[in-house]
């Protein structure tokens, strides 16, 4: 498998776990649509669009892929890394967070992700709580 194909399938994935997760995509919402929705959005690294001033948002980002299984002089399988940014304005305590943490980490497990928890932070530039989340999947 090359990384190229790699990025792409975990690219796929992440997006359909998101969703399953009840997450909107933001890049595939309107302007109009995005202005109206109260809809968590989730954005990929460098398609960030209005989304940033939402209440609470989701950016991902690929963070790498590394040949994990090679034979035959080919690599057969990758690990994968993926970088997501959970952003609110609101702690990770309230009711609304812990249900949309335990959603998007069930979602990832369903997916087949391994999931790890960074600490949690709180930005005082922004005014935003933010918990980095990495997802790691062979593929």
């Amino acid at each position: 498998m090359t990384n190229c194909d790699a990025r792409k399938k975990i690219n796929e994935l992440i997006i359909a776990a998101l969703i399953a997760a009840g997450l909107k995509d933001g890049v595939t919402l309107s302007a109009e649509e995005l202005r109206k929705t109260n809809d968590i959005t989730f954005w990929r690294t460098g398609a960030i669009g209005a989304g940033m001033d939402k209440p609470t948002y989701v950016i991902y980002s690929l963070a790498g892929t590394n040949a994990a299984v090679r034979g035959d002089d080919k690599t057969l399988m990758r690990e994968n890394a993926v970088a997501l940014d959970v952003f609110s304005k609101n702690s990770f305590e309230t009711r609304q967070n812990a249900g949309l943490l335990e959603s998007i980490e069930n979602a990832l497990a369903i997916a087949g992700f391994e999931i790890v928890f960074e600490a949690e932070q709180y930005e005082t530039v922004t005014a935003l709580y933010h918990l980095p989340i990495t997802a790691f999947k062979l593929i």
